[in-house]
C-alpha cells in the first residue's frame, strides 16, 4: 500500500529518526524500503535541531515523521542547510503546514491513519483534495470501520465518535494485549477493535480526526478537545510546545491547565490574555506553567498522565482564578 500512495521508487532514500519499534519505523520506512528495494536510514533518537542536516549527509529523498515532531524542528532550526527531502510523511499535519512547507522547501503529505495494534495501516496516505486539515482519508479495503457512540452504537456522517475497526484479513492485527486479559476485552468488545480516537466521517466515507478521548476534557458543560487550546498557542513564535489537560475542579468538571515550553521567558498574565482574546471562554486555560521540558515517549508524544500527578502543587503554577 505504502509503495503505491507514497510513490518510493528504488531511487528513493528514505530517513526517519523514529524507534525502530513505532509502527511508522517499522512498517512505513522499513517494509516500504524493503518493497521498493531502497535505501533507509534509521536514526538512534531524534534531534531536532540537527534534523535537517542528518537529512541531509544521508542524502534522504522521503522522511517520516510526527506531527509534533514537526513542530520541534520549525521552532529550534535556526538555518536550513541543502537537502534532498522531496516528501515528508507527517500525520498530523504540522500546526502552521503553508509555513513548514514553505520554509523547509518540502511537500508533506499528512492523511492516513495508523497505530501499532492494527497492521497493514488501515487509511492510505494519500491526499484527497477539498478535505480538511485533519482528514486522515479513506479506510482501505481490507478493514472495516465504523464511528460509535459510548453505547457501541454506529453513528451517522457528520456525528462525532470513537473510530473502530475490524480486519477483513486474518491474522493482520493484534489478537490481544499481552498479559492484560481486561484491557484487551474492552478494546474489542461487539467485535470491533476501539481506538481510543475521536473522529467522524463525511459522505464520501472520509474520516476526519478530532483527538483522543482520554485528551478530552469537560468544562462548564462544554467538552473540549486538548488540540483545539495547543494549536492555536503553538502559532505564538516562542512556544516550542505546549500542553493542555484537565485537572480536578472544585464545582465538579475539570479545569484546564496549559504548561508549555518555550524558547524565552515567557509572561504568563501576558499569555492568558491572549487565551482570553483568541479562544472561547469556556477554553481558556485556569492554570498555566512554563517548564523546562516535558516527559515523552521514544516517539516524542508527551506523557499527559506524568504532568497531571503533580499538576497543581508546583511553584510555578499560575492559578488566574484564584491564587498563584
Amino acid at each position: 500500500m505504502f509503495v503505491d500512495s507514497l510513490e518510493q521508487t528504488e531511487n528513493s532514500v528514505l530517513f526517519t529518526p523514529l524507534p525502530i519499534y513505532h509502527v511508522g519505523a517499522m512498517h512505513i520506512v522499513g517494509n516500504l524500503s524493503l518493497h521498493a528495494g531502497c535505501t533507509a536510514h534509521l536514526m538512534s533518537s531524534f534531534s531536532p535541531e540537527q534534523y535537517f542536516q542528518q537529512a541531509a549527509q544521508a542524502g534522504a529523498t522521503f522522511s517520516i515523521i510526527l506531527g509534533p515532531m514537526a513542530a520541534i524542528i520549525d521552532k529550534r532550526t535556526e538555518t536550513v542547510p541543502e537537502h534532498q527531502l522531496d516528501l515528508i510523511y507527517c500525520p498530523p499535519a504540522p500546526p502552521d503546514l503553508e509555513r513548514f512547507e514553505s520554509r523547509f522547501n518540502v511537500n508533506v503529505t499528512y492523511q492516513g491513519y495508523g497505530m501499532t495494534e492494527i497492521c497493514p495501516i488501515p487509511a492510505r496516505a494519500e491526499m484527497l483534495p477539498g478535505k480538511s486539515i485533519g482528514a486522515m482519508g479513506r479506510p482501505a479495503e481490507w478493514t472495516e470501520y465504523g464511528v460509535v457512540d459510548q453505547d457501541d452504537r454506529l453513528l451517522p456522517p457528520g456525528e462525532v465518535g470513537e473510530m473502530v475497526f475490524r480486519p477483513l484479513i486474518p491474522h493482520s492485527m493484534i489478537r490481544e494485549y499481552y498479559k492484560d486479559p481486561e484491557i484487551t476485552v474492552d478494546s474489542f468488545r461487539n467485535c470491533m477493535f476501539h481506538t481510543g480516537d475521536l473522529a467522524f466521517y463525511d459522505e464520501d466515507g472520509v474520516v476526519t480526526f478530532v483527538g483522543r478521548q482520554k485528551d478530552r476534557m469537560r468544562r462548564r458543560g462544554e467538552m473540549v478537545g486538548a488540540t483545539e487550546v495547543e494549536i492555536p498557542v503553538l502559532s505564538l513564535p516562542s512556544i516550542a510546545e505546549a500542553a493542555a489537560y484537565g485537572v480536578p475542579s472544585e464545582l465538579g468538571e475539570e479545569d484546564i491547565k496549559l504548561d508549555i515550553v518555550a524558547t524565552e521567558a515567557v509572561d504568563l498574565p501576558e499569555l492568558r490574555a491572549w487565551c482570553e482574546e483568541n479562544l472561547p471562554p469556556y477554553m481558556v486555560p485556569r492554570y498555566i506553567e512554563q517548564r523546562n521540558g516535558f516527559p515523552k515517549t521514544p516517539s516524542e508524544r508527551i506523557e499527559k498522565y506524568k504532568l497531571k500527578e503533580d499538576a497543581l502543587n508546583r511553584p510555578e503554577v499560575f492559578d488566574f482564578e484564584g491564587t498563584k
